[in-house]
């Protein structure tokens, strides 16, 4: 791990703060949480087409319908995924993003969000501006 001369410095006020307000035990306890936690797994597939190319056409192994979202199906999308609100939505409806849900006996089951000219990561706490050819 790389660690530049600002986060070493952040890292070990932050230590001393710790060790003059809450004690030795607490430093310990909180290397010992960040050294022996599981680690996350994470995916971030990036892809860029030509939209004048064809795309190939995958037919699915079982019987989900793809559709783009649609205000009825807002509630749904939202207990699917509920860090989503009905304003976050509409925010990156405006904003030109685009929702997809497979649906499986009416049900969605999956989505997925296309997101247009710049996308932020809050996983990874970066965005992705739009890039021009």
């Amino acid at each position: 791990m790389c660690i530049d001369n600002d986060s070493s410095r952040l890292l070990t006020w932050r230590i001393t703060s710790i060790f003059r307000t809450e004690g030795i035990s607490t430093v310990w306890q909180k290397a010992r949480g960040r050294l022996f936690r599981k680690p996350k797994f994470r995916r971030l597939f990036v892809l860029s087409l030509s939209l004048t190319d064809d795309l190939p056409l995958i037919e699915p192994q079982i019987p989900v319908e793809f559709e783009e979202l649609t205000p009825a199906d807002y509630d749904e999308l939202i207990a699917l995924r509920p860090y989503l609100t009905e304003e976050v939505i509409k925010l990156r409806l405006e904003a030109g993003h685009r929702f997809y849900v497979a649906k499986l006996n009416a049900r969605i089951i999956h989505t997925r969000l296309v997101a247009i000219e710049k996308v932020y990561l809050g996983y990874l706490g970066i965005a992705f501006p739009h890039v021009t050819a």
